[in-house]
């Protein structure tokens, strides 16, 4: 078993999630999900051969460490996703829930 796939889980409630932020990974969006202020729980990236999200937990750690992964706000995550010809998934901010 790859460290990719040990380290991948199946689902996530999507409930549980208060916040995304979001990344380019080279041309492939990355969203982190957040259940509460710097508690993330879930990696998402896009799968460029399938064109859907896959979770992939070993990006959890890559992205706070790594310098080839970028930090971009929703509008460039949307952008990023239509580029890849994927419909991006909607934003999900903390204040939705204030």
């Amino acid at each position: 078993m790859s460290d990719e796939e040990e380290h991948a889980i199946e689902e996530i409630d999507d409930e549980a999630i208060l916040e995304y932020h979001y990344y380019l990974v080279g041309d492939r969006p990355l969203r982190i999900g957040y259940v509460a202020p710097h508690v993330s729980v879930v990696a998402e990236i896009l799968n460029s051969d399938t064109k859907e999200f896959e979770i992939n937990n070993l990006y959890l750690d890559r992205a706070a460490t790594s310098v080839d992964i970028i930090r971009i706000d929703y509008e460039q995550f949307e952008e990023a996703c239509l580029k890849n010809g994927v419909k991006p998934p909607p934003d999900k901010s903390y204040n939705d829930y204030l």
